[in-house]
């Protein structure tokens, strides 16, 4: 193993063969796969420019879900410069199945970082450090940052999801920003009128993170969230164009700063805690009949209310949960002993 991080000092880069780690229940699982690179820290943009030459390498192969590419980052700071004030920068994975994972798997020591910005809010002006553009891709292991300071409409994020993303997987990461602001950038946020899906596992976020854009396209967002931390002024907004349909599992989202939620039918919400600061501003609105909630707390602040119902009379699964205030108007709950505690004093 000394010899290959020799190797990496002095050329930086080093094609190596190596297994694929995937999920599966919870349960780490390799996947062979002989089409690696590892890399080291270099120059500014150096990530970038490996990922480019990887997804063209046609030494590998034909890309396909069987035969995919891994980039491997060896711990340390990944800095990129492509920055312009409108228009695609940063490092794009506009290629499907090639991978980034860091060699670690240490999300704190591996990180990925810019201050790319954009100068307007429109939907072809963005500015980050990592966007995704194809659907099967899958991130592991790495944080991903923005240092912006988002000076009036300038911002930019750490990490934005341009296009569906319906197959991709993102464990263990982290996404951070220095100068977050609902206006301006954030860790995270989905490009507004896409349909967007995949699966975030063990990952954490901080301020204004998982910001849904403003929909004006209907469109049901499957997106999945399982072990996920997200603590500090955390976001989820979403409109009436569009429905929250996935699951999310064993999370944990305090201090929500705008909402509520926006739940489909086939919405899960389990095992879960759900705590807003958003005075008189209800944490769940149910639009569709169907949804289910186990085994959660969700409190909500002021006359907000944790759960309502969209307009009209919506019937949820609601089992096991401890809310700080009764339901809102329009739930029925389909469960008849649904064993739920309803306490002011519950966080």
């Amino acid at each position: 193993m000394k010899k290959y991080i020799l190797i990496i000092l002095l050329f930086n880069s080093l094609a190596f063969g190596v297994d694929r780690y995937t999920e599966v229940d919870g349960i780490t699982k390799a996947q062979s796969t002989a089409n690696a690179v590892i890399i080291s820290p270099n120059v500014d943009n150096w990530i970038v420019t490996q990922y480019d030459k990887l997804k063209v390498d046609t030494s590998m192969g034909t890309l396909s879900a069987t035969n995919r590419r891994t980039l491997i980052l060896m711990p340390g700071v990944y800095n990129i410069t492509l920055a312009g004030p409108n228009g695609v920068d940063g490092l794009v994975l506009d290629t499907e199945f090639v991978d980034v994972v860091s060699f670690s798997n240490n999300r704190y020591d591996t990180i990925v970082t810019s201050a790319n910005f954009h100068s307007d809010i429109g939907p072809t002006a963005i500015g980050q450090t990592v966007e995704l553009q194809v659907d099967d891709v899958t991130c592991k292991g790495f944080t991903v940052h923005n240092s912006h300071d988002n000076q009036g409409l300038e911002s930019g994020h750490a990490f934005h999801c341009k296009n569906s993303g319906l197959n991709s997987r993102w464990i263990d990461m982290n996404f951070t920003h220095d100068f977050p602001a609902f206006s301006g950038g954030g860790p995270f946020k989905f490009q507004k009128d896409r349909q967007h899906g995949g699966e975030f596992i063990r990952c954490t976020a901080d301020a204004f993170a998982f910001i849904f854009g403003t929909f004006t396209t209907p469109f049901d967002v499957p997106v999945s969230f399982t072990d996920c931390v997200l603590d500090a002024s955390g976001l989820i907004t979403m409109t009436v164009q569009n429905f929250y349909t996935g699951t999310i599992t064993r999370c944990r989202f305090t201090n929500l700063a705008s909402g509520p939620l926006r739940l489909g039918a086939e919405s899960k919400i389990i095992d879960s805690y759900f705590e807003s600061v958003e005075v008189d501003t209800d944490v769940f609105n149910v639009a569709e009949s169907g949804a289910t909630f186990y085994n959660s707390t969700i409190v909500a602040n002021g006359t907000g209310d944790p759960i309502v119902g969209e307009t009209s009379e919506k019937n949820v699964l609601i089992s096991q949960c401890r809310l700080n205030s009764a339901l809102g108007a329009n739930i029925t709950n389909d469960i008849a002993t649904p064993y739920n505690v309803i306490d002011s004093s519950v966080f």
